[in-house]
């Protein structure tokens, strides 16, 4: 088949669920690949019988971008119509043969993964820790007749320990907010990048990054006690994004032909 147009596969969907309308990657058309109840939503594009082209474009980080985003707006499209499981970016494959294929031999698995997130969605929390600049949290302060380097030393040895108590403050803080977060969702999971900075200002080290899967009627519910938990621990700073469609808890990796 060395030529033929590839599949570019975004997720699977029931067949019952709308397709999308508008385009995905590259302006292609959008179209469906259905077998036993369920249905691929895929597009044409134009990697097949080059391998390695798919991979190479993709390491200019705007051509990333570009697919990335597009990738992303046709899975939430379909998890705005109905229950989604997305597949990983760049899954290829070369005919509606292999989609039927994919859909076939792994039918059990994507309707399992369907009927979990059904009716469900992912937000996402990441929280850091607060580093109070008031010089009234600071200790070992230098008094008037130290010498100026020493009392910059020590000013700076202060600042380091202030920091040092308020992380650790904020990792105990985070496990508490997780454990009150996890008990109200039907699932959570840890993501990769904990420890990283946020470089805003007071706010510093991140100590907590989780997705949690919650019931769709729970959305407001589930923000309101993020914001009574950020009311709590005020020595974290907490970000919510989402709802998204459950990347994190059914994302396929297909195991395309591409």
């Amino acid at each position: 088949m060395t030529g033929e147009p590839a599949l570019w596969v975004y997720a699977v969907t029931p067949t019952g669920s709308a397709l999308p309308s508008g385009c995905g990657v590259d302006g292609e058309a959008l179209r469906r690949v259905a077998h036993a109840g369920l249905a691929a939503v895929v597009s044409a594009a134009g990697w097949a019988g080059r391998p390695g082209v798919l991979e190479q474009e993709l390491r200019d980080p705007k051509r990333l971008e570009t697919v990335a985003r597009a990738h992303h707006e046709v899975v939430e499209a379909c998890f705005r119509s109905g229950p989604t499981v997305p597949f990983r970016l760049g899954t290829l494959y070369r005919s509606d043969e292999g989609v039927r294929d994919l859909l076939a031999q792994r039918r059990e698995e994507l309707a399992t993964a369907l009927t979990m997130v059904a009716g469900r969605v992912e937000w996402g929390v990441q929280a850091y820790a607060v580093t109070s600049h008031d010089p009234s949290t600071a200790t070992d302060e230098p008094n008037d007749t130290a010498p100026p380097g020493t009392a910059y030393l020590l000013r700076r040895r202060s600042q380091r320990m202030a920091r040092e108590r308020a992380e650790r403050s904020a990792w105990e803080a985070a496990s508490q907010v997780d454990a009150a977060l996890t008990a109200v969702a039907v699932a959570a999971r840890s993501q990769s990048s904990v420890g990283a900075a946020w470089r805003r200002d007071t706010v510093g080290t991140q100590v907590l990054n989780m997705s949690y899967l919650v019931e769709e009627a729970a959305g407001d519910q589930f923000r309101t006690i993020v914001g009574q938990l950020a009311r709590r621990y005020p020595g974290l700073a907490l970000r919510v994004t989402g709802p998204w469609p459950a990347y994190s808890f059914v994302e396929f990796k297909g195991g395309g032909e591409g």
